[in-house]
This record gives structure tokens, C-alpha cells and sequence, in this order.
């Protein structure tokens, strides 16, 4: 009779994605030839990606024209050898290609955004832009081996008694709570939330969290997997989690995705822009068609022209401070479009128009998306002087030196860029890493954490 090891996997970003396929590449050796696993993975969003989220832009004139743009993650590097050699299979494999062929604007290296434009290689996908990453791993998954559940948030992790056991066996289970449908997603209003949503259970040998927000925020955080009042979450296992965190704390971002009716002309023909300022509002920028390799649009085209603004991390804290995440008696409170067009995205525009020295052409469309934890704060290198609590949660507004990628040992941590539970609880990601921020920290924080999971599951 075979034995059926399932691991549930939260989150379907780069952390999610890439532990999954990682996992899937070890398993056939890994298991007893009486053993099999299947994986199921959950996303809050209504398709995977996380942070590496990108937006297909529709019906911006009469011609319904389609742009796509990252809202998230803009380009990855791999400087560590561990995430070199999972990156170098994925330009094996068509998924990825390096990104060297945008002209930029020069920066100086103290504002230098993961290293661009004077440190490559970066890193980009091929196609479907920075969210393909995580769907060409998703589409090289068996359905009989991994089951993908968008729009399921897990709300509860609870470690119950295994009911296939007999009664003289002392074995459990992990019983995993998710919400289903309008009621996962992130930023759904709360008029628009059911006052008795949809929920479905299932029982699981492992836990692996990929967003940190799962087992760091309380219930009042709509990722929080930690079940209201009494988790079922082991303490010890979440207070590991919050000693990374106390080291670095989150630095927050915001995005801001402007359409321009016709093309945005900088000078030099710059179509990236690493802004020396780092005390102002913007950090990057970057047309979106230069990374997917299109011809740069000339300045008699009508062709529409999208840019994404990222915001630095000190503009982020300063406005995550000044408009929290929740209120004073708790509650989560969803970010809203009108204050992210008219507050974030404008000082965002003003800094692009100070840079471009002449006014911008006319805007056809213009959206923000706040990342309250974007990336992880100041890691180990003893930087100070950007940390700041709001609402008990540790925000850091430090610049950092991204690039290249360098690895901190610490002993403290047992040199592991995961931490784990002996009941076969994990918390994966770059928050955990012990890296540099960005993909890289989360991809080998994955793969090191699929090692541990093997390890796990073929001794149960």
C-alpha cells in the first residue's frame, strides 16, 4: 500500500514557486519506493505571483491596446552560487534571459537600485513579464503531483490527531484552514467581504509559509494564518520568525504605473532611471516595453507608453507612518486607489518631471500599489538609523547596498535561511534569508528549505 505524504505550501510568489519545483525535482530519489507526496499550494491572489506581480493593461484607447506592466518586482539578479546554478537551468529551460540591452540614466552606487544600471547581470523573464518566472515554473508542474488553489488564504494552521491512524499509533496531522474566493484576496473592500465567507479544510504532513505575514501578523493582517484568538502555530516556531525580524525589520514600497498618451522622452534616450536622491519619494524607474525587448517608441510615435515609479524605502516608511496598514483598535485597513492616485503616485510623477526637466505628456492612465513588506530591512552589516515602529510592526527606510548579492553568516541563526519546526512546520522566503534583499535571498532560502523538507517527510 503506498503512503501519501501531503505538504501544504502558502503563498505562490518566487519563494513558493521555486520550493515547489525544487521539491518536485528531489522527491523521485528522495522517498521510499512505498512513499509518495502530493503538494498543494496555496495563493491569497486570484493567480500566483506575489511580488512578482504583473498587470495586463486593457481598453486604454479605441484601439483596446494591451500593455504589460510590473507593479512588483522589477528584475532579479544571481550572484550566489546556489541561486546561480537554479537560474542558469532556467535560461536552460527559455524561462529567463539577462537583462542588458536597456539604456539608463547613470547613478550613483550609494543609490544604486539592486545594482542598476553599473553592477549586471540582471535578470529577466522571457515572457509574461517579472510574474512568468513563477507561472513557467507552475507550468512545468504534474497535476498529479501539485494541486494550485488561487483565492484560498489560509487563515489556520492546527495540529490535530491523524484520524488514519489506528488507536494504539501516536501520530498527527496539520489541519489547514484557507477562505475561498472575494474574501482571500488581499485588498477586496471590506462592503465587498461575505459576512460568512466560504472556507475549506485539509490535513497535511508539512507546513511550509513562503509570506512572512502568514506567522508574523496577528488576525488583524488579512495573512495572517494564525487563526484569531489561540493559533495553533507553535510559539516557539513564531517566535523564531519575529527574531529575524526584529534584526531587519520590513521596508515598505510603492509602485506607481503611469500610461502616457504619447512617449516619454528622457534625455540621452534613457528608458531606466535610477534616481540619486534617496531621500526623495522615487527610486526607479523603467519603460515597461524596453524589458520585454520592444523597440524604443520615437517621439513622433502615438504609440501609448507605460512606466513603473518604485518608490525608496524611506518614502515608503515615511507613508506607511503617515497612512497605517491598520487602525488604532486594529482593524486591517485595505489600501485604497483614490489615495494611492492623488497621494503616492503623484510625489512619485513629481520626481520623474523634476528628473525629465520639461512637463510630461498627457497621462491615460495612472494606478499605485502599496507593498507594506516589500523587502526585508538592513541585514547584519550594522547599517542604523532607518528603523521605525508603527503600529508595533519594524519598518526600515535605510538605504541599502543591493548589489552585488552577499551572504551573512550567522551562527545565531544555525546558517540556515529558513527556520523550522521539528513538527514539520517551515517559514521560507528573502525575509528569512540570510542574504541580501530581492529573488535571489528567496531562491536559496527555497532550495535550502526543500532540502530540509526532504529530509523531513522521508523519515515519516
Amino acid at each position: 500500500m503506498t503512503k501519501i505524504v501531503k505538504i501544504a505550501v502558502v503563498g505562490c510568489g518566487i519563494t513558493g514557486s521555486t520550493f515547489t519545483s525544487q521539491l518536485l525535482s528531489r522527491l523521485p530519489s528522495s522517498l521510499p519506493s512505498t512513499s509518495t507526496a502530493q503538494i498543494r499550494v496555496y495563493d491569497q491572489g486570484y493567480r500566483p505571483g506575489g511580488r512578482t506581480s504583473s498587470r495586463l493593461l486593457t481598453q486604454l484607447d479605441d484601439t483596446e491596446t494591451e500593455i504589460l506592466v510590473d507593479h512588483g518586482c522589477q528584475f532579479f539578479r544571481a550572484d550566489l552560487p546556489t541561486s546561480r546554478s537554479i537560474v542558469d537551468s532556467w535560461v536552460d529551460q527559455g524561462f529567463v534571459k539577462k537583462l542588458d540591452s536597456i539604456k539608463s540614466s547613470s547613478s550613483s552606487s550609494s543609490s544604486s537600485f539592486f545594482g542598476f544600471p553599473n553592477h549586471p547581470p540582471f535578470f529577466y523573464p522571457t515572457s509574461g513579464g517579472m510574474v512568468g518566472l513563477v507561472n513557467n515554473q507552475v507550468s512545468t508542474w504534474s497535476s498529479d503531483s501539485v494541486t494550485v488553489s488561487s483565492s484560498h488564504r489560509v487563515t489556520s494552521v492546527e495540529k490535530v490527531n491523524d484520524p488514519s491512524c489506528s488507536s494504539h499509533e501516536t501520530s498527527f496531522k496539520f489541519k489547514v484552514t484557507s477562505t475561498t474566493g472575494r474574501n482571500a484576496i488581499h485588498d477586496t473592500a471590506d462592503k465587498d467581504m461575505s459576512a460568512a465567507p466560504p472556507t475549506e479544510t485539509d490535513l497535511f504532513d508539512a507546513v511550509v509559509f513562503t509570506d512572512v505575514s502568514s506567522t508574523s501578523f496577528k488576525s488583524w493582517h488579512r495573512a495572517s494564518a494564525l487563526g484569531g484568538e489561540g493559533s495553533g502555530v507553535p510559539e516557539e516556531f513564531l517566535a523564531d520568525v519575529r527574531a529575524r525580524l526584529d534584526v531587519s525589520g520590513r521596508v515598505p514600497l510603492f509602485s506607481c504605473i503611469v500610461v502616457f498618451e504619447t512617449p516619454l522622452q528622457l534625455e540621452g534616450g534613457a528608458e531606466a532611471v535610477t534616481f540619486e536622491d534617496d531621500q526623495g519619494a522615487a527610486w526607479f524607474c523603467c519603460r515597461s516595453s524596453a524589458k520585454l525587448g520592444e523597440s524604443p517608441p520615437s517621439s513622433s510615435s502615438s504609440t501609448l507608453d507605460a512606466w513603473v515609479i518604485i518608490s525608496t524605502p524611506k518614502f515608503g516608511v515615511d507613508e506607511i507612518t503617515r497612512v497605517p496598514m491598520q487602525t488604532e483598535d486594529g482593524k486591517f485597513i485595505p489600501q485604497d486607489k483614490g489615495y494611492l492616485r492623488d497621494g503616492p503616485c503623484q510625489a512619485l510623477l513629481d520626481d520623474l518631471r523634476s528628473f525629465a526637466k520639461k512637463p510630461l505628456p498627457k497621462i491615460v492612465h495612472l494606478d499605485g500599489q502599496r507593498w507594506g513588506s516589500a523587502l526585508p530591512g538592513v541585514k547584519f552589516n550594522g547599517v542604523e538609523g532607518g528603523k521605525k515602529v508603527c503600529r508595533d510592526v519594524l519598518y526600515d527606510g535605510a538605504m541599502q547596498d543591493l548589489a552585488p548579492t552577499v551572504a551573512y553568516p550567522s551562527p545565531a541563526f544555525n546558517e540556515k535561511s529558513f527556520v523550522m519546526h521539528e513538527s514539520g512546520l517551515f517559514q521560507a522566503g528573502d525575509m528569512m534569508s540570510l542574504t541580501s534583499p530581492g529573488v535571489e535571498g528567496a531562491i536559496i532560502s527555497a532550495a535550502e528549505c526543500a532540502d530540509a523538507v526532504i529530509d523531513l517527510i522521508s523519515k515519516k
